[in-house]
This record gives structure tokens, C-alpha cells and sequence, in this order.
């Protein structure tokens, strides 16, 4: 009896410490500010000729704003209005040139920074499950609008983004259409593949941790998993993902539920062999930014992780962002043509 109570004694103590370091472990990715690379260009509208911005802002869940902007060409008439949601490493200037593209095809874009990013306000990311709130916030700003309210809503969004608008049934709002770029499945197993990739090791021994933390913080959120809410989806849906995705490779992706996805025939999958995490740009472009920044790590190692502002600055001077950001034209034309033949309602 006394060995069985130390045996369950000496499990519990086990269980609270992987707790801890799973709750560690969030709190080093989600609790602090993003404020993208400073070495890196963000490409503004002004970049791009003929695209125009006019400057937004709403409240997210706690009250906290979030800023950025409208996007959109002059049109005599829009296609509707597409509400675009980044990925992490920065905000939604990291997609200006995706933004770009929707909008000279006659789209009105609302790109936005989730909590705690850029232009946004907030102490910390939060977590996976407060870029949904942050959405929410965005799509009742545009129904609340006396300008934008009668548009064709749409929904496109890129890594964290596309696990977002992934779960989109949850919003219970009318949605036109849904484009999710290389989205993950389920907020355990995202988490499982950074750490286990971080340090060579396999550690789903954490999943139920991750699981147990989020739902602490976040409540029914944290179970939100696209397999599972894209079989109620009532709309076009079109989810695209590069077979060569090391960020959220194909068996973390809802694509690794292929089949419970395709008994709805509104879901759509598009695997993009030889791509990464950014569908949307060229092979070469992935390439490139990959080498950019091995390079960059390389002369970190020189230095000591102490590189002189010059040196660095002087390295990424030499940096070629359109380069870095250069499209994929067949995958672009492959969403506005998915976008352009989404039934929408006369209004």
C-alpha cells in the first residue's frame, strides 16, 4: 500500500512538473509583445502604385484596439470585402504583397495586427486561441459598418491565421468563402512539433499539457480544431499547404483528415508539392529568404550572437525583400479564381 501511494505520489509530481513546463514553455512564445524583425522591410501600400489605405481600428475582447488598415484600388464596384489574418513574426504587413494582389483584383482587404502585435495594443500574443477573438472583433467592425456591412465577407489567413479562419463556423456569422494557407490542426500538437523540432527530441509526451494549460486560459477555445469545424462549414472553403512545410508540416495540418474533409463538398485541398510554409510565394523566393537568414545565423555564430549594428544593417541592405516576397502567380490565381466563383447574394 505504501509503495502504491509513492508510486502515485511520485506520477503526480511528475505530471506537475511537465504542466509547468508546458506552461513555461507558452508563456516564452505567447507572452510578450511582437514586434516583427527589425531587419526585415514591411512593405506598406504606398509600396505598391495604385493601392490605397485608409487607417482603421476596433476593440478585441478585453477592449484592448487593434489597428491597420483598409486596402483597395479604385473600382467602380468591389467583389467584397476580404479580412486577411496573419501568421506569427509580425503583423499584417508581412502579406502586404498578398493584399496587393486581392485587392487590384477588386477585393476591399481589412488587414489588421492581432493583439500585442505591431500597431496593436496589448501586453502579450495571449495565446493561439485570441487571434479567433481578434477576428471576431473584425468581422462585427464590419458589420457594424454602415460602409462595409453589405459587401460579400470573405475570410483569408496565413499559418496562425488560417488555423483562425479555419474555425470560422464558431464566428456563427455569414461568411462567404474561406482560403486557410498552411494551417495546423490543433494547438497540442503545433506546440509538440516546435519544441520536438527545437531540441531534436520527441516530446508528445506534453500534448495533454499544452491541452490542459490552454483550456485554463482560454476555456472550449482551446479544443477549436479545423478537421473538426470545417465538416459544419456551409460555405467554399479552399485549404492549400506545401508538402514541404518543416513550420506545420502535413501530419499536424487538417489535410492529414482528409477524408472526414472531403464528405463536405464545400472544402477544397490543395497540396503544393516542393512548397514550405509560405504557399503563396515561389519555391525560389522560400529559398532565398531561407539562405537570407542562415546566412544571417551564420554571422551570428561569428560574433558571438553579438554582431555590431553595422555589420548587420550592411547584411541586410544587400537583402533583396521583393525578391524574399516574390509570388507564386499560379497559386494566386488559383484563390482569386476560388474567390471570384463563391455564390453571394444579390444585395
Amino acid at each position: 500500500m505504501v509503495v502504491l501511494v509513492i508510486l502515485i505520489i511520485l506520477l503526480l509530481l511528475a505530471a506537475a512538473a511537465l504542466f509547468f513546463f508546458a506552461q513555461m514553455i507558452l508563456n516564452k512564445v505567447f507572452g510578450n509583445r511582437c514586434e516583427g524583425n527589425p531587419n526585415v522591410k514591411y512593405f506598406q501600400g504606398a509600396d505598391f502604385p495604385g493601392l490605397l489605405q485608409t487607417p482603421i481600428s476596433f476593440p478585441s475582447n478585453r477592449g484592448q484596439k487593434l489597428r491597420g488598415f483598409l486596402y483597395y484600388t479604385q473600382q467602380p464596384d468591389y467583389k467584397g470585402l476580404v479580412i486577411f489574418v496573419h501568421g506569427m513574426g509580425a503583423g499584417h504587413t508581412a502579406y502586404t504583397t498578398e493584399i496587393n494582389t486581392l485587392a487590384q483584383d477588386g477585393y476591399i482587404v481589412l488587414g489588421y495586427d492581432n493583439t500585442g502585435t505591431m500597431l496593436s495594443d496589448g501586453a502579450s500574443l495571449g495565446g493561439f486561441p485570441q487571434a479567433f477573438w481578434d477576428l471576431q472583433g473584425a468581422v462585427t467592425f464590419v458589420k457594424n459598418s454602415s460602409q462595409l456591412h453589405h459587401h460579400p465577407l470573405f475570410l483569408v489567413g496565413h499559418s496562425w491565421g488560417a488555423y483562425t479562419v479555419a474555425n470560422f463556423t464558431h464566428l456563427k456569422e455569414k461568411i462567404n468563402g474561406v482560403v486557410a494557407m498552411s494551417p495546423f490542426d490543433s494547438i497540442p500538437d503545433i506546440m509538440t512539433n516546435l519544441v520536438s523540432s527545437q531540441i531534436g527530441k520527441n516530446m508528445s509526451i506534453l500534448k495533454p499539457f499544452f491541452l490542459l494549460a490552454t483550456l485554463i486560459e482560454f476555456k472550449e477555445m482551446a479544443f477549436y480544431r479545423p478537421s473538426y469545424s470545417l465538416q459544419k462549414a456551409q460555405c467554399p472553403v479552399l485549404l492549400l499547404h506545401g508538402d514541404q512545410d518543416p513550420m506545420a508540416p502535413l501530419s499536424v495540418s487538417p489535410v492529414a483528415f482528409r477524408e472526414a474533409l472531403t464528405d463536405n463538398p464545400n472544402v477544397r485541398i490543395q497540396i503544393c508539392p516542393g512548397k514550405a510554409h509560405n504557399v503563396y510565394n515561389t519555391v525560389e523566393a522560400e529559398k532565398y529568404m531561407a539562405e537570407v537568414f542562415a546566412g544571417y545565423t551564420q554571422l551570428e555564430k561569428n560574433y558571438n550572437q553579438q554582431v555590431p549594428p553595422e555589420i548587420r544593417r550592411e547584411y541586410f541592405e544587400k537583402a533583396d525583400f521583393r525578391r524574399m516576397t516574390e509570388e507564386d502567380p499560379a497559386v494566386m490565381t488559383q484563390i482569386l479564381d476560388f474567390l471570384n466563383q463563391c455564390p453571394v447574394e444579390e444585395k
